[in-house]
């Protein structure tokens, strides 16, 4: 997905209403384990939004475009699912650090860990 094009935010709430159409679960899980700051760097669209709106790159920067899409994700889940939340879980992340944790509501998020097999 390209986090800076103009019809995204539209085509993840169609995508959050076909999946509360087909499951009932209590929980979402959001994914987030697999956001490449590199990737982001490297795509002419993403840097490009950010020259524009004059957001660094860098990982503060990328962490930026990431919660504001966060904060505007999950506001379209909302609204995809009757205006109910559900018990939103992401992995392990850049997010989940102790800098940037404080933008995920506890009582909204939980976080997954990722564990070797060993552990």
């Amino acid at each position: 997905m390209i986090l800076a094009g103009p019809f995204l935010c539209d085509n993840v709430e169609d995508i959050y209403r076909d999946i509360q159409d087909s499951f009932t679960r209590s929980a979402f899980h959001i994914g987030g384990a697999e956001v490449n700051f590199y990737c982001w760097n490297t795509t002419q669209e993403i840097t490009d939004f950010m020259a524009k709106y004059q957001i660094p790159r860098s990982e503060e920067g990328f962490m930026e475009l990431w919660i504001e899409y966060q904060v505007e994700a999950l506001a379209r889940f909302k609204k995809a699912n009757g205006g109910k939340l559900k018990d939103m879980i992401l992995w392990t992340s850049h997010m989940t650090e102790p800098q940037y944790l404080h933008y995920l509501d506890p009582k909204i998020y939980t976080e997954q860990n990722w564990e070797r097999s060993t552990n």
